[in-house]
């Protein structure tokens, strides 16, 4: 399996794609294979539907390791379902974790850019979950619409850091695999 690996934290300079095993399913995770979002290939013992498309909820990239490689063993409790109106490119702008990363989302409204953010930092699985069941509708009805810049490549991972920190463009920038 590819995975985008940094040894030292030095920037997108230190960025190295490398070979691993395929993670093997686990009683209490789901094995993801991600794209830009993410699809069932083991729903273990979640009772989660094979091939559905998710999103991450967790702390992943954190406390857990992150998602930009191609498959991820992942707690139930940490995973979204996404409707299918929904690309796997926006789902990817919209995961939110327990740590307070990536939970500033920024929207497109009546064709006007503006930047309009909420956090949930330290809140429970209950509350994130509940608060995806409120915003999920207004992205799929078109009311909110997430502002993807740019996605690039799986193997472009350094040069998609490299916009993001030195260009620092408005709007997300997605690792599609």
């Amino acid at each position: 399996m590819r995975a985008i690996e940094a040894k030292t934290f030095s920037g997108y300079d230190a960025l190295r794609q490398a070979e691993y095993p395929k993670p093997q399913a686990a009683k209490d995770k789901v094995l993801i294979r991600v794209t830009a979002a993410g699809v069932i290939e083991d729903a273990g013992e979640s009772g989660l539907a094979l091939g559905s498309r998710v999103m991450f909820t967790g702390p992943y990239g954190v406390a857990e390791n992150g998602a930009w490689q191609e498959w991820l063993l992942v707690k139930p409790e940490h995973l979204a379902l996404v409707p299918q109106a929904i690309d796997d490119v926006v789902a990817a702008t919209l995961p939110v974790d327990e740590s307070g990363q990536s939970t500033r989302v920024a929207f497109r409204r009546c064709g006007r850019a503006r930047m309009a953010g909420f956090s949930l930092f330290a809140q429970s699985a209950t509350v994130i979950a509940a608060a995806w069941q409120d915003i999920l509708p207004l992205i799929v009805n078109g009311s909110v619409r997430p502002i993807v810049e740019r996605a690039y490549p799986f193997g472009q991972a350094r040069e998609a850091l490299r916009h993001l920190i030195e260009d620092r463009p408005f709007g997300k920038v997605v690792l599609a695999g």
